[in-house]
C-alpha cells in the first residue's frame, strides 16, 4: 500500500512538471491555454461573473483555513485523529507548494486582450486548496458517507475549477497543475500513514496482510 501511494504521489509530481514544461514551452499548448481562456472568460456574463466571484471567496486564504480547520477538528473530535492528520498534511501541503511554485517560478504569458494575468500563476492555489479538501473530505468521512463525501467534493472542487476560468483569474493548465499538486500530496500523507486511509479504499486496493482502522 504505502510504495503505491508513493509512486502515485511520484507521478502525480511528474506530471505537474510536465503539464508546466508543455503549457510555458509548447507553442500549439500556449496557443490552446490561451484559446480555452478566451472563451471561458466572462462566460455568462455578468451573472456568470459574479456567481464565479462569489463560488472562489470560500477558498481564499481566510475562508479556506476555516474551512480546512474545521474538517481537521471535526475529524478529530470524531476519533479519527489519524485520518484529521493525513487531511491537515493534503490540505496543507497542497496550498504551500501551490504558493512556493508560483513566487519561485514566475513567467509571463500571452493573455487575453484588456485582460492583464499575472506572471505568478501556476499552479492555481485555489484549485489546490478545493481539490486538497475534497479529498480530505473523502479521508476523514465514515465509509456508509463515503460516496456522498465524493460526490460533493468533486462537485464543489469542478464549480471552483470552472469559477477560475470564468474569473480569468488562471489559465486551463494552471488548474491542472493545482489539480496534480493536491493529488499529490494526498498521496503522499497516505503513504505516511497508510492505515488512516486503508478503511477508505476499496477492498483491492487495502494492504493483503495487517489490521486497518475501522471508522
Amino acid at each position: 500500500m504505502r510504495r503505491r501511494l508513493l509512486l502515485l504521489g511520484t507521478l502525480c509530481a511528474a506530471a505537474a512538471a510536465a503539464v508546466r514544461l508543455v503549457a510555458f514551452h509548447v507553442d500549439a499548448a500556449r496557443s490552446a491555454d490561451l484559446g480555452i481562456l478566451r472563451h471561458t472568460l466572462w462566460l455568462g456574463g455578468e451573472t456568470g461573473f459574479r456567481l464565479a466571484g462569489g463560488v472562489t471567496r470560500f477558498f481564499d486564504p481566510a475562508p479556506g483555513v476555516l474551512l480546512a480547520a474545521a474538517l481537521v477538528a471535526g475529524a478529530a473530535l470524531a476519533g479519527r485523529r489519524r485520518q484529521a492528520l493525513v487531511a491537515a498534511v493534503t490540505i496543507g501541503g497542497a496550498e504551500l507548494t501551490a504558493q512556493l511554485l508560483k513566487s519561485g517560478l514566475p513567467a509571463q504569458r500571452a493573455f487575453p486582450a484588456g485582460h492583464y494575468m499575472s506572471p505568478e500563476s501556476w499552479p492555481s492555489g485555489h484549485t489546490a486548496g478545493a481539490v486538497g479538501l475534497a479529498i480530505a473530505l473523502v479521508i476523514v468521512s465514515p465509509p456508509a458517507l463515503r460516496w456522498l463525501a465524493a460526490l460533493a467534493g468533486a462537485a464543489v472542487a469542478l464549480a471552483v475549477m470552472a469559477s477560475i476560468l470564468v474569473l480569468g483569474s488562471h489559465y486551463p493548465s494552471d488548474v491542472a497543475g493545482g489539480v496534480l499538486v493536491a493529488c499529490g500530496w494526498a498521496c503522499l500523507a497516505a503513504a505516511a500513514l497508510p492505515s488512516a486511509v486503508a478503511a477508505r479504499l476499496p477492498q483491492r486496493l487495502a494492504p493483503a496482510t495487517g489490521e486497518v482502522d475501522s471508522a
